[in-house]
């Protein structure tokens, strides 16, 4: 008899993937393509503009935006990026507000 345990909550870098996740399906336009390297073929920390934590696996601590020319709103879920420790989303057309 095998017994396979799996834990029903996300992991933290799985937390940090869908926050970037529903950042990304919050942006209505990306003229620069920047998005497209958002995806499952490649692990979050390396997709454009995120920097993760070399102590901690898979935790976003940087995510620099500037200047892509995106324009879509902020979702809530960015507060969920506990290990962040810069954030850079000037010159974009992004509302709402970045949550603390």
């Amino acid at each position: 008899l095998q017994l396979f345990l799996v834990d029903a909550l996300p992991s933290g870098n799985e937390t940090d993937k869908l926050a970037l996740i529903a950042f990304k399906d919050r942006i209505a336009q990306d003229p620069l393509s920047v998005m497209s390297s958002w995806n499952n073929s490649i692990h979050h920390c390396n997709w454009l503009g995120v920097s993760c934590s070399h102590r901690h696996f898979g935790r976003v601590t940087v995510l620099n935006l500037d200047g892509k020319k995106l324009v879509g709103s902020i979702p809530p879920h960015i507060g969920n990026l506990s290990f962040l420790r810069w954030i850079n989303l000037s010159n974009n057309t992004l509302r709402g507000e970045i949550p603390q």
